[in-house]
């Protein structure tokens, strides 16, 4: 009896651990291709073999849009870096960034910054260094 609660255990837990290895959806990763400013809109083209992005931020959107963290204040209309390596964090994107203690979301970074009107997505540096932002998603493209 003893022995098989151990083994239905192991078990539970193998399985545990599998369905949540596959509740995870990596991001995408992109570099950036070009940036362009017009007026207090910050257009910025990203991509990879697969396609290609456009997004628009505000410069100056600078607050966290859940109210717990309404004395947060951090820029999110950012620059990506031309020499970096960006995850693309989409509605449908779930992952462990490496040395993270929690499964981040596009939600969890939209709790600290700006959540646009439309698509959302964030650019979340690979390096774990540099500054990501959140962006307006306005087209995608082959």
């Amino acid at each position: 009896m003893k022995r098989s609660l151990v083994i239905l255990l192991a078990l539970f837990s193998l399985s545990a651990h599998q369905t949540y290895a596959e509740d995870l959806v990596e991001p995408e990763i992109v570099r950036l291709e070009s940036i362009s400013i017009n007026g207090n809109t910050k257009t910025i083209h990203v991509g990879n073999a697969k396609g290609h992005y456009t997004l628009n931020c505000t410069i100056g959107a600078e607050s966290a849009s859940d109210p717990k963290y309404k004395d947060t204040l951090i820029t999110m209309c950012t620059s990506p870096k031309s020499d970096l390596d960006y995850w693309v964090y989409d509605n449908k994107t779930k992952w462990n960034i490496p040395g993270a203690k929690e499964t981040s979301t596009l939600q969890f970074f939209e709790d600290f910054s700006v959540a646009y009107k439309g698509e959302n997505i964030a650019l979340v540096p690979t390096d774990n260094k540099s500054d990501w932002g959140i962006y307006s998603l306005k087209s995608w493209t082959k």
